[in-house]
């Protein structure tokens, strides 16, 4: 298809005909995929191995606490368990529908995925301060266990809201 461009001769080396030029119009390519790949195994791989580690790590406390006869957690740590849990989740997910080219599962998952971050930082700034008072109430006191989740949440705060406009990117990008 060409367009008619208006011509300014005198920004041009070469003097134009006319004051009106037949241009082509420019192309969209499609990004170049060629280590694309080794990315997909490599992102999911990592999501996998985050969700393992945080299973294995917390298994005595939380996923397998029947069987440790560890003391009752309180309700606050179970919603904490159950928000970060589902963050891990989402992450393994999201990097698996990238890994298969659903990039539109993946967009629309990507709402979900900020109401889940909107939900982690105080439910992790709260799980902190809670487990800094039982730290020095009691020894036996059931929260006991629990980690600060202070900097893993200062963390989600900086790199979630700088993701959340590349959402609406094209997946496509003009070369010319």
């Amino acid at each position: 298809m060409a367009y008619l461009v208006w011509c300014n001769p005198s920004r041009l080396s070469t003097p134009c005909p006319s004051s009106l030029v037949q241009t082509e119009a420019p192309t969209i390519t499609p990004v170049s995929h060629s280590h694309t790949r080794h990315d997909r195994i490599f992102h999911t791989g990592i999501a996998l191995a985050f969700l393992v580690t945080a299973i294995a790590g917390f298994a005595p406390t939380y996923f397998l606490k029947e069987f440790y006869h560890t003391p009752p957690l309180t309700p606050l740590l179970h919603v904490h368990g159950l928000v970060f849990t589902s963050w891990l989740l989402l992450l393994l997910t999201q990097s698996a529908l990238v890994a298969v080219h659903r990039v539109d599962l993946h967009k629309r998952l990507g709402i979900a995925g900020a109401v889940l971050a909107a939900a982690m930082i105080p439910v992790g700034i709260m799980t902190a301060i809670s487990a800094a008072r039982c730290a020095t109430s009691s020894p036996q006191a059931p929260c006991r266990s629990a980690i600060s989740a202070s900097s893993p949440t200062r963390a989600a705060a900086c790199f979630i809201p700088p993701s959340t406009p590349c959402a609406k990117l094209p997946t496509t990008s003009a070369r010319r």
